[in-house]
């Protein structure tokens, strides 16, 4: 009995590939522009942050959270901080605190109340990310933080990191890690992403002034 089934030639072949290869290259591409976008609104997230903390500061000649006079300016009532003490110069308490008039949370409830950023409250933003956003002095206990930031600074969360590779070489400035054969992956902890290097860059860039502007409030 003769069958009638054919097969695809090479040419309808040839264009199924083609069609496929242009899709997946549609969706890396959107990807890509995805994340693109996600680094561009965190870093406009820093920057958004820095220029209200500098405008209440001009405005109000007071760091926002250390703020004395906040609570009659907007008839707030009696705001007893969980810890620190205002017009000390000092954000008292860790970026992503949960307890309640904390300095560090208290900062986002003068910044909205003098309208230098949306929303109400004292809960901390979101970045792009979806990580929290905040500010702390220092690391929060005393010290210094990022190599030496003792004054003010801003925090951003859930920012991953990953190794980046040139040539299936290690970057040079990441040569003194222990090397890895092919077939034995690197530890995750040894992994960065250049969005956080990217961010760290950009996060000096606009508030490598924070902690001179906290110390020279401090002072007088």
């Amino acid at each position: 009995m003769k069958s009638n089934a054919k097969g695809f030639t090479l040419v309808e072949i040839a264009i199924v590939l083609v069609i496929i290869g242009l899709l997946l290259g549609g969706i890396l591409k959107g990807q890509e522009m995805i994340t693109q976008a996600k680094i561009k609104n965190v870093m406009s997230d820093f920057s958004g942050i820095s220029a209200a903390f500098h405008g209440y500061q001009d405005r109000y000649r007071a760091i926002p959270g250390d703020d004395p006079n906040a609570a009659t300016r907007w008839s707030l009532g009696t705001v007893t901080l969980a810890s620190g003490a205002y017009g000390d110069g000092q954000i008292a308490g860790g970026y992503g605190s949960t307890t309640a008039n904390e300095e560090s949370r208290v900062f986002w409830w003068h910044l909205r109340q003098s309208g230098f950023v949306a929303g109400s409250g004292q809960n901390q933003p979101f970045n792009a990310l979806t990580g929290l956003i905040g500010v702390q002095t220092g690391n929060s206990a005393g010290g210094a933080a990022l190599g030496g930031f003792s004054g003010l600074i801003i925090c951003s969360a859930n920012l991953r990191r990953r190794r980046r590779y040139a040539n299936g070489r290690r970057h040079a400035r990441h040569r003194h890690r222990p090397r890895h054969p092919p077939d034995h992956p690197e530890p995750a902890h040894h992994r960065h992403h250049d969005l956080a290097r990217r961010l760290r860059r950009e996060r000096h860039e606009h508030l490598h002034d924070l902690p001179r502007a906290v110390e020279s409030t401090a002072g007088k």
